[in-house]
């Protein structure tokens, strides 16, 4: 079985993704909707919080607690703290031709076509080549954040996860102070805890030692699971191998596909327009 093409993959999971959902997240179908509806009462009593109505969102946010739903809700409510907090994140959603015209066409960013050998989305981000005199740090924190809530309502995704890939090179002085130590536990805060989606795995390739040093400034705030799978490659990348089928990574990045390439996550992000929207619609009321 290949888990690797997800334009082709049917509504229904496979056996196989369903053992899978019981491997890595304890996930027992059959005892699903009693789990969904404890997680709904457990929200029903914070009356300050208002949330979709539907099972999906619920089933999302379970799988990303690992099928406990007092750990789901704990991501429920980081999520829409995150949002409250820090409204300047999120603002680029209600404006997606923007966001594509400024941001996306400079290919900072881009959630591959293909799963990894471990059913992961593979996330792509460069911000060597973020140029902070035209894009914000809130722009570019609210590109990356619009993949992940793209891929998030993929079931296998909220399964398996994404691993990261991230090029480092041409990263240097003039990105480092745009971004703020605020920032940084922002960040932080989004991949531990505040996100329902698991970050599996990063890569960061072409690493100057001016990233170290924003490397160095996130670790404190990172969570271990986070912290430990961090891997830096070097040279030639050549150890991108051991990790990745070279033939699902761009060869811009070390392996052997057409280059990156994210108009087709654009166009995705354009059919989102409505979910973007409707989610202004919840979180916490004060």
């Amino acid at each position: 079985m290949s888990f690797t093409e997800v334009d082709t993959e049917p509504e229904e999971l496979e056996n196989i993704w369903e053992e899978r959902a019981r491997d890595i997240l304890n996930e027992d179908k059959t005892k699903t909707p009693e789990k969904i509806k404890e997680l709904r009462e457990i929200a029903k009593q914070h009356k300050d919080l208002i949330l979709p109505d539907d099972d999906e969102f619920y089933l999302m946010f379970l799988r990303g607690g690992n099928s406990d739903p007092e750990a789901a809700f704990e991501i429920i409510k980081s999520y829409f703290t995150l949002r409250k907090a820090h409204p300047q994140y999120f603002k680029g959603c209600l404006a997606i031709e923007s966001m594509i015209k400024t941001v996306y066409s400079q290919q900072l960013c881009d959630m591959l076509p293909h799963r990894d050998e471990n059913g992961r989305r593979i996330y792509v981000f460069r911000p060597g080549k973020w140029n902070p005199d035209k894009i914000s740090f809130t722009e570019l924190f609210c590109s990356g954040y619009m993949l992940c809530e793209m891929t998030a309502r993929e079931q296998r995704t909220q399964i398996a996860g994404f691993s990261a890939l991230v090029d480092a090179q041409g990263f240097g002085w003039k990105q480092l102070r745009n971004i703020s130590m605020e920032d940084g536990r922002n960040i932080a805060s989004f991949f531990n805890i505040s996100f329902p989606v698991w970050l599996r795995q990063s890569h960061v390739l072409n690493a100057p030692r001016v990233f170290n040093i924003l490397f160095n400034m996130l670790r404190p705030f990172l969570s271990a699971s986070v912290r430990d799978e961090v891997v830096f490659h070097s040279g030639d990348l050549s150890t991108l191998k051991d990790y990745f089928r070279l033939d699902l990574i761009p060869k811009d990045l070390g392996g052997t596909a057409p280059t990156m390439d994210n108009t087709p996550n654009t166009k995705k992000l354009r059919g989102m327009t409505e979910y973007f929207k409707n989610l202004e619609n919840y979180g916490f009321l004060y």
